[in-house]
């Protein structure tokens, strides 16, 4: 996801122009989270962050 320009709206980055921070992912999450799923959003998470050493977790 990244923000419209001059807005506070965010967007799919395939879908619009949008700008983006090479150290910042957003992602979205579209379906209910719940204990049975959290594995997936998490194995999700790792492989987004995995591909690209400019991201990072930060607690």
């Amino acid at each position: 996801m990244g923000r419209i320009p001059g807005t506070e709206h965010f967007r799919n980055v395939r879908r619009h122009a949008v700008e983006t921070d090479a150290g910042v992912a957003i992602l979205r999450v579209d379906e209910s989270l719940y204990f049975a799923n959290v594995r997936h959003l998490e194995d999700l998470v790792t492989a987004v962050v995995s591909r690209d050493p400019r991201l990072g977790i930060w607690y």
